[in-house]
């Protein structure tokens, strides 16, 4: 998976940031782990050595993608880890995307035969969902999570200022400019496990940006170019489509930071506008009107 190496960095520069997202509570000491076993480590990117009154090990597996086999994979890993290091197995499956979540993330897995109504065996894993924890969680805690904030539970239009938020922190914690951009290079690269390519680069430059109508055509031509790669006919009508739906997202997000949120009357009247000209140029005009009203109003 392409976050992988992000993840295993942010792990390792700051492991006790996780420790509250793994339900590691008391003094307990955590050390990331290199195996060393060949059988280990050919599979297993993410291990931790948790050392307090007791001593055990905690397999963390990201996903960013469904995969229907997920929980027996999690059965395999704890397996190989347990056989070959001696000690039990805390196994984590932690999602990036309401995409990776499905019928096989339930955090069990139960075997049994087909003659037999009862199982042979149960396996259980803690199944963490970013998209339902409260980004304070992680907006205040350790930079080693700090990263994962806007995958938290969080609006669209909430965006822009918890982009602020994070980079308040950052300019202070971080002052190596080459850190800082290593930092959002993470950042980047996770939000693209929920998030559009375009969106991210516009929003990470900085909401002032958005008003720019350059911006706002960048858009739609992203969404053109993904149509006519596919070379056919209906790939270039859900291309024009998809560039025309980040117009109407960023027209949000531009509204909600002067109006606050819209009501569903005002998300309706919106989603009516099939005119990316009139979608961007509503976007322009946001900071001359006072109201939602005003400015669909003046279309």
């Amino acid at each position: 998976m392409r976050y992988d190496v992000v993840l295993k960095k942010l792990l390792a520069e700051d492991l006790t940031a996780w420790a509250s997202l793994l339900g590691i509570e008391g003094t307990a000491s955590l050390t990331l782990v290199d195996t060393g076993f060949q059988t280990v480590q050919a599979t297993v990117d993410k291990l931790i050595l948790v050392q307090g009154e007791s001593s055990w090990l905690i397999h963390i597996e990201f996903q960013s993608g469904y995969h229907a086999k997920i929980g027996l994979r999690m059965v395999r890993y704890s397996g190989l880890i347990e056989h070959d290091m001696g000690l039990p197995v805390q196994s984590v499956l932690i999602l990036l995307s309401p995409d990776a979540d499905g019928f096989a993330c339930t955090g069990i897995v139960e075997r049994k035969l087909p003659f037999r109504k009862i199982c042979y065996d149960e396996f259980r894993f803690d199944v963490v969902r970013l998209w339902e924890i409260p980004v304070e969680l992680f907006l205040k805690g350790g930079l080693g999570t700090l990263a994962l904030a806007p995958l938290c539970d969080l609006h669209e239009h909430e965006l822009p200022e918890i982009v602020n938020t994070i980079k308040s922190r950052v300019d202070v914690e971080i002052p190596d400019a080459a850190e800082r951009n290593e930092f959002w290079a993470a950042v980047e690269i996770l939000m693209g496990a929920v998030y559009e390519a375009p969106f991210i680069k516009v929003l990470l430059d900085g909401v002032a940006n958005m008003r720019e109508s350059s911006t706002a055509l960048a858009y739609i031509e992203e969404g053109r170019r993904k149509g006519l790669e596919q070379g056919i006919e209906q790939g270039i009508e859900r291309g024009i489509e998809q560039g025309r739906e980040n117009v109407r997202k960023m027209l949000i997000i531009i509204g909600s930071q002067s109006y606050g949120e819209p009501a569903a009357s005002i998300r309706q009247r919106v989603e009516a506008i099939r005119d990316s000209a009139t979608l961007v140029q509503l976007a322009e005009r946001v900071s001359q009107f006072k109201s939602w009203d005003e400015l669909l109003q003046a279309q």
